[in-house]
């Protein structure tokens, strides 16, 4: 027994391809919109192990975004904790930003930046550093 397609049968299936395919890429944008989509706040140290007399710098880049009020870089060691505060203009506001940690005690620390709102934590990152004696 063969099976006869008509035309209409042809577009009936040419619609369920075109509905599949517009499904699939539905799917993927949705899937893939966060990865591709610019990060709000980035962290960059120099490397991950200091001396005891050498000074932390930082770079942290923030996606200016009109919500943006304040920058809060904290290093939290066994023995030490410090922390710097960046007020933020918003959209107006620069993309990077400098932090400096001199003098820090021997030990380890989780280096944290929180990007904050008038609401709240818009993001966060951390990395972790060593001071060693050297």
């Amino acid at each position: 027994m063969s099976t006869i397609f008509t035309a209409h049968d042809r577009s009936d299936r040419r619609i369920g391809i075109k509905a599949f395919v517009a499904i699939a890429i539905a799917i993927c944008v949705a899937v893939t919109a966060p990865l591709v989509a610019q990060k709000q706040l980035e962290m960059r140290l120099p490397g991950h192990i200091f001396g005891s007399s050498a000074e932390v710098r930082l770079l942290l880049f923030v996606e200016p975004h009109p919500d943006n009020r304040s920058l809060v870089v904290e290093a939290d060691g066994e023995n030490m904790f410090t922390s710097s505060h960046i007020s933020l203009e918003g959209a107006s506001e620069k993309r990077l930003h400098q932090v400096r940690f001199r003098s820090l005690l021997p030990g380890e620390y989780v280096v944290r930046a929180t990007l904050r709102s008038g609401a709240g934590v818009r993001a966060t990152i951390a990395n972790r550093l060593v001071v060693a004696e050297f």
